[in-house]
């Protein structure tokens, strides 16, 4: 701060000089020299420390701080200067007769003022804002793994164990310096008396415990320490009917809105809990839905396809429920997820190398639908 102080001073300093040596035989008391000298710096840098109390962004504060300066250092001229004062009581008397013109120039640079303003202070503010709630929700996270049903917009289960194999790997190559897995759903929180968050991110990853709540869940609730909560959630089973279950639990800490308590956000509720017992409640033993992985260097192109490839790798087709059967000379290549479809990508591929895979055989495409 002590840094900034002085560049302050320096900014202004020149200014308030210029102008109290230009009129320094119009004082009539040496003490109004010294106060045009010093005045300017010192409004000037009073707002400084003012704006960057209210953590005001760079811009903003440093705009304000010099033209602070320069309207103290125009305004205690009339104050101090009997010549500047008539000079002034004239420029004041040509705006009461010229009313409109006045009010149309000041208009102008109102209108002027306020776009250049509000287009880099806003911008600026908004750019800090992002950076700060992406910041809070992921953290050192570079990259998350998951698979998702484009039909139902719910997420594919990865195995665990899987999950655990390409982290090692990823780990051992020296690709990832941290990983985790978990399951991450959306809830309905409701306390004892009724009141409810009709949609929180519920999460829970390996090495977690207990069952906690962010500050902004708490407070919206109601609840501590120690209370009984009702979540519920939705899911879709392997026919693609819609099931719903709930589960009353015990919320064991308040967590604050930072680190782990700002994964949703720093103004978004949500809940954390144990791998192990989301799993139990959801009848998802030994499945995950999402891995967070830290990159060892930066996050460029080329490391993402490193990830990309060692992950390729790994999982098979059996991973992604592609199902192959052979039988009398024939197979079939189906899917056992969902609905049972596969997507237009894999059919591309598909049309594009069949010919190489089975030559002079033939191939039948089949949509079944279950009625």
């Amino acid at each position: 701060m002590i840094f900034e102080s002085i560049v302050v001073l320096l900014l202004i300093l020149p200014i308030s000089v210029s102008t109290a040596w230009g009129i320094r035989k119009d004082f009539e008391k040496k003490i109004y020299f010294w106060i045009q000298l010093f005045g300017p710096p010192i409004d000037a840098l009073v707002v400084f420390l003012l704006l960057s109390w209210f953590d005001f962004t760079f811009i903003a504060v440093w705009g304000c701080t010099i033209a602070m300066g320069m309207l103290s250092n125009l305004l205690l001229q009339p104050m101090l200067s009997p010549r500047r004062l008539i000079v002034f009581r004239l420029s004041w008397q040509q705006i009461v007769r010229h009313k409109r013109q006045a009010a149309l120039m000041m208009g102008g640079l109102l209108i002027a003022s306020s776009i250049i303003t509000s287009s880099l202070v806003i911008g600026d503010s908004l750019d800090k804002t992002m950076s700060k709630e992406v910041n809070a929700m992921y953290g050192d996270t570079d990259l998350l793994v998951y698979r998702q049903d484009l039909r139902t917009g719910f997420s594919f289960d990865i195995n665990q164990n899987l999950s655990q194999q390409i982290g090692e790997e990823l780990s051992n190559k020296g690709h990832v310096d941290s990983w985790n897995h978990g399951l991450e759903t959306i809830v309905i929180v409701s306390n004892e008396e009724g009141e409810a968050i009709p949609s929180m991110k519920w999460y829970a990853y390996d090495s977690w415990q207990g069952i906690s709540l962010n500050e902004i869940a708490a407070e919206e609730i109601d609840v501590k320490a120690g209370d009984i909560i009702e979540i519920s959630w939705s899911g879709y089973s392997d026919d693609g009917d819609l099931s719903r279950d709930s589960a009353n639990l015990t919320v064991e800490s308040i967590i604050p809105m930072t680190g782990i308590g700002a994964m949703s956000g720093t103004k978004s509720p949500a809940m954390f809990s144990s791998l192990e017992l989301a799993q139990l409640l959801q009848s998802k033993e030994f499945s995950i839905n999402m891995m967070r992985m830290s990159l060892t260097g930066s996050t460029n192109t080329k490391a993402v396809d490193e990830v990309t490839d060692v992950i390729d790798e790994i999982v098979q087709y059996e991973d992604s429920g592609f199902e192959i059967n052979t039988e009398s000379g024939s197979i079939s290549i189906s899917n056992s997820e969902g609905m049972g479809r596969l997507e237009s990508g894999v059919m591309d591929s598909w049309r594009e190398n069949y010919t190489t895979l089975i030559g002079d055989g033939s191939s039948m495409e089949v949509l079944q639908i279950p009625l």
